[in-house]
């Protein structure tokens, strides 16, 4: 019976745990929001170690824990988190890449992107005019929403393929289709 007792407990530790695990991961996500003052879009983190604490006394609370405005904005009042709060992603910048490229179909090979995007593994990236290829990784986030009005989506096939051909030009040998 004693060991009925111990295996349970450590399930529900378990749980627990990977519900804090999960809650944390999501509060610690970037976001961007729209600032009140300048009317420009900035990249903002919410402090998870705050809101676990917020939540366990049964309040919703937030504070920011980091803003791309910061140090010299650092005293503002975070007007910004009333956005986070009533977005239903609550301004993640994954959920707007979901919904962009969801929408779309590569640049290149025309493959639709769809629901389901691998982002630890395949993750699409952005191509310019000019053909030069950018990962998402490599755009702060506050400059997305211009990289997506001015880019192209490119699937993560594609990316690599033209990765290479821009860093190694002379590997690559361009073939007509018959």
């Amino acid at each position: 019976m004693a060991t009925l007792f111990w295996i349970l407990g450590v399930v529900v530790a378990l749980l627990s745990l990977f519900g804090i695990i999960r809650f944390w991961r999501r509060t610690a996500a970037p976001r961007l929001v729209t600032c009140p003052e300048t009317g420009e879009h900035h990249a903002v983190e919410v402090d998870p170690a705050h809101r676990l604490g917020q939540k366990l006394r049964r309040h919703d609370q937030m504070q920011l824990r980091d803003c791309t405005r910061w140090p010299e904005r650092a005293d503002c009042d975070q007007p910004c988190l009333e956005q986070i709060a009533t977005a239903p992603d609550g301004c993640r910048v994954r959920s707007l890449l979901d919904s962009y490229y969801a929408n779309e179909s590569c640049v290149l090979c025309g493959k639709e992107f769809g629901d389901a995007i691998d982002w630890y593994q395949h993750e699409p990236g952005f191509m310019a005019v000019d053909r030069h290829v950018i990962t998402w990784q490599d755009v702060p986030a506050e400059r997305l929403p211009e990289i997506m009005e001015d880019h192209h989506p490119i699937c993560w096939d594609c990316k690599v393929i033209e990765l290479v051909r821009q860093k190694h030009p002379g590997l690559i040998t361009n073939r007509l289709a018959h």
